[in-house]
């Protein structure tokens, strides 16, 4: 299967579902981040690691969550780029939508847009899966 760009997934989703923006490297994702994030946004990041993404987005944006699935990638994000009410990290595993959407409740904001960097690193069926469950869940 090709790489898929971010303006055919863009094309694909319709007008009520939340964007899900997916790349297959960090250069290519940042550049996602600075091009399709706006400041009235709540942003989504899955698979955030150290937080470096995250905090780029929160720059340009309303509120930023970073999860990832590794405590002690989101320890080092908190110290690192944390900002309550604006930046925040939580563990968590990206495929739970339903803890997905009780962390949606939880912060008091509806997420908007959700940023995935896959970088080469998973199959790309679990992948379409929760690309096709943030769309359907997070409207």
């Amino acid at each position: 299967m090709g790489r898929t760009s971010v303006a055919s997934l863009k094309q694909r989703m319709n007008k009520e579902q939340c964007p899900v923006i997916v790349t297959w490297n960090v250069v290519e994702y940042r550049k996602a981040a600075q091009k399709h994030v706006e400041q009235t946004d709540v942003v989504l990041e899955v698979g955030c690691c150290g937080g470096t993404t995250t905090a780029i987005i929160g720059k340009q944006c309303e509120f930023t969550l970073g999860i990832d699935q590794t405590q002690a990638e989101i320890e080092i994000a908190r110290k690192r780029f944390g900002r309550p009410g604006h930046v925040e990290f939580e563990v968590m595993d990206a495929f739970d939508m339903a803890a997905v959407l009780r962390l949606q409740d939880k912060v008091g904001k509806k997420f908007n847009k959700v940023f995935i960097d896959i970088n080469g690193s998973r199959d790309i069926g679990p992948v379409c899966d929760c690309l096709d469950k943030y769309q359907k869940v997070l409207r």
